[in-house]
């Protein structure tokens, strides 16, 4: 008997190592969960892992990783003219900005439907601008330091996306507790300056998904 529960113990630890390791992939390397069951509707693939879904958006082919009560909400495929959409309200979208609300979920379908006014509009680019411009990738690190790039919003082969270009000029140091920045230069950091929103976006991001992020509030604290 104590030698069963001990391998049992074994194999969950094994287990949960596992599922750990294909969820810290999956969320580093953008990917789905191998560990996972598949299934697929008109607008994603959706990946059934242990205690959390991934979906691939096939308007955007972008992975998407949430709660199982998380709707697979994906950008539905919108039909321009001139490089503008037109929403159910009359209010025009330009496809960059549309593209900058819709592609990382900050902004669904629906809410851009229910958008009545071009003030409602800029808002929006604010809240998804501001939030992502600021999503950095790690590409060194030093034995104090994270070296980090922010990346640029781009239009690449018809469509707009937050590309990452690595270049001396691009890096930034991270700070240990990851809540500030410094520009580098010279293999030395400059002045820390903390990741902190303006008051209209403080204001205007709880009209969007970024809500459910977690600790999204320190970043309109003092």
């Amino acid at each position: 008997m104590k030698r069963f529960v001990i391998i049992l113990l074994l194999v969950c630890v094994v287990f949960f190592s596992l599922v750990y390791v294909d969820y810290f992939n999956t969320k580093t390397n953008n990917t789905y969960p191998k560990l996972s069951l598949k299934s697929e509707n008109d607008d994603a693939v959706i990946y059934t892992a242990v205690l959390y879904r991934v979906w691939y958006c096939k308007t955007n082919k972008k992975y998407m990783i949430g709660s199982y009560s998380e709707d697979s909400i994906c950008p539905k495929n919108y039909e321009y003219t001139n490089d503008t959409y037109t929403n159910t309200n009359g209010i025009s979208i330009s496809k960059r900005d549309l593209q900058l609300l819709t592609n990382d979920g900050i902004y669904t379908s629906e809410m851009i439907e229910n958008m009545n006014s071009k003030k409602q509009v800029d808002d929006a680019v604010h809240v998804a601008y501001d939030y992502m411009k600021n999503v950095y990738k790690v590409v060194n690190e030093t034995e104090s330091n994270k070296i980090i790039i922010f990346p640029e919003f781009k239009e690449k082969d018809g469509r707009y996306e937050w590309v990452y270009e690595e270049d001396e000029n691009s890096y930034y140091c991270l700070s240990s507790d990851e809540k500030m920045y410094a520009k580098y230069d010279n293999v030395e950091c400059g002045k820390f300056v903390p990741f902190k929103m303006d008051s209209k976006w403080c204001q205007a991001y709880q009209n969007s998904t970024l809500v459910y992020e977690d600790h999204i509030e320190d970043l309109c604290g003092e």
